[in-house]
């Protein structure tokens, strides 16, 4: 049924027989594929018992932010033709008069303050510029069926095709990368199995809470909960 199982924490088990010989997992949420897209991620928590021999289960959401994402190199910047020009610019734009391994260490955090930059103009609103760019080819169709177009408008459609194309490419290269699978192909991404591996690598990767101690912490307020 394409139902996704989630983790269940703050136990292991949601049911134990009364005589304390055997326990099970026997409740849990299911959510269906869409769910993850519509609404992010939830976590599963497995709640105290009274007299049940059940335990209760709830579905939680976290708006906690636990930090500034990790800077992530994507391979498709090195098909880009603008990608060279602004690794030479960033690292010749300043000089540190200091030891070489702190020299290496300003260089590479300018750098990637500069491909952040670039990558928010360039890639950010990927799947829209694919949208846009589709668009303007459609446009271009539709006038040239009702009667000839200009050379102008000619070679605005064949660029846009071969603007598409690198968009298309791009993207493909984005998702394969991030599926992180050695054995599936670039060129996969339409596939239903290829972005449920997507999915299946970013909940096995994610963190909702730690377990410090006896506790649970779900957020950074509660991290630094007796750390001084």
């Amino acid at each position: 049924m394409g139902l996704l199982d989630l983790p269940l924490l703050g136990r292991r088990f949601t049911w134990f027989q009364p005589n304390g010989g055997a326990m099970s997992r026997l409740n849990r949420f299911f959510i269906s594929d869409g769910w993850w897209d519509l609404w992010g991620e939830p976590s599963q928590w497995a709640l105290d018992r009274d007299v049940s021999d059940h335990c209760p289960i709830i579905l939680r959401y976290s708006s906690q932010l636990w930090g500034p994402k990790p800077f992530r190199f994507n391979n498709f910047w090195l098909d880009h033709r603008d990608f060279k020009d602004v690794v030479v610019r960033s690292w010749s734009k300043t000089y540190f008069h200091n030891w070489m391994a702190y020299r290496l260490k300003e260089k590479l955090k300018l750098l990637k303050g500069d491909l952040k930059i670039w990558n928010h103009r360039v890639f950010e609103n990927l799947d829209y510029n694919i949208e846009l760019v589709i668009e303007t080819i459609k446009d271009l169709d539709m006038k040239a069926e009702r009667g000839p177009i200009t050379q102008v408008e000619n070679d605005a459609r064949s660029k846009g095709f071969s603007d598409l194309w690198g968009l298309l490419k791009c993207r493909d290269s984005q998702l394969f990368q991030r599926s992180r699978s050695r054995w599936l192909k670039e060129g996969d991404a339409n596939t239903g199995f290829f972005h449920a591996n997507i999915k299946r690598r970013g909940r096995r990767n994610s963190i909702l809470a730690l377990r410090v101690g006896d506790r649970w912490v779900e957020s950074v307020a509660e991290a630094y909960v007796g750390r001084y």
